[in-house]
């Protein structure tokens, strides 16, 4: 099967950052929302291969979708689901439809080379969220 089937998933946690400052910053990369809209990020791993599943990122109390609405020490936190293994764990950002759940990504950011064991919680994977 693919890599890591059978074995326990691990979490990893940390924040999505924003440069400008100490502290928790504004989404200034992702234009201002519209009524019916609003600023979104969303929290994945990368895959073992293009046809292997990931495990869903927001289950078993992970966190993968984030808002503006709750920050920590520097950013934004997240928490998900990953499978076993050297990922990159990636943030996307941008404006969300909240009739439609349409999604128009702006910003990304990547932290790459994250080692997670069977059953790890992996935490402080802060992310930088950037234009380029």
């Amino acid at each position: 099967g693919p890599p890591g089937a059978g074995r326990s998933p691990a979490f990893v946690s940390g924040e999505l950052v924003w440069a400008g400052g100490a502290g928790p910053q504004p989404w200034a990369n992702v234009p201002a929302p519209s009524a019916g809209q609003e600023r979104v990020a969303y929290v994945l791993t990368t895959r073992a291969c293009i046809d292997c599943p990931s495990p869903d990122p927001g289950v078993g109390g992970g966190m993968s979708r984030i808002t503006e609405s709750i920050s920590g020490d520097d950013g934004y936190p997240y928490r998900i689901l990953a499978r076993p293994e050297g990922v990159a764990v990636v943030a996307i950002a941008g404006i969300e439809d909240t009739s439609t759940g349409t999604f128009t990504a702006h910003v990304m950011g990547v932290a790459h080379g994250v080692l997670l064991r069977p059953g790890a919680d992996v935490s402080d994977v802060d992310i930088a969220i950037s234009s380029a």
